[in-house]
């Protein structure tokens, strides 16, 4: 997007959706470029300008569910948001690679926590 690069994707998943961080679009017309090595079915890029809340309840009731089996589970609040943070001061937001890369970091975050909590 404009150069910026979001990320990889594939249309069967798991990553089907890209991030566009706010700096990286311009007032008026933007340049998306997409590579696509395989048979495109449809070949429309849609934007949204927000998260779908019915992502956000689904998640937070499976959290909610999850915290009572494993309390330690509550620390994915803020290991993402501290992810969050550093990628907004550091890189302007989320691109698709930082996405997948928060993923690995918060499980790695949360085994260790799980690992520590058993111990005590």
């Amino acid at each position: 997007m404009n150069g910026f690069f979001l990320g990889r994707y594939w249309r069967n998943g798991p990553q089907r959706t890209l991030y566009v961080p706010e700096p990286v679009t311009r007032a008026g017309a933007n340049s998306l470029v997409v590579l696509e090595l395989e048979q495109v079915v449809d070949p429309v890029a849609r934007f949204v300008e927000h998260v779908r809340i019915s992502h956000i309840v689904g998640w937070s009731v499976l959290l909610a569910a999850s915290a009572v089996a494993v309390p330690a589970i509550l620390l994915v609040l803020p290991l993402i948001g501290l992810w969050g943070l550093w990628l907004r001061r550091t890189l302007g937001g989320v691109s698709g690679d930082c996405h997948g890369a928060g993923i690995e970091l918060v499980e790695t975050g949360l085994l260790v926590a799980i690992l520590v909590l058993r111990h005590l």
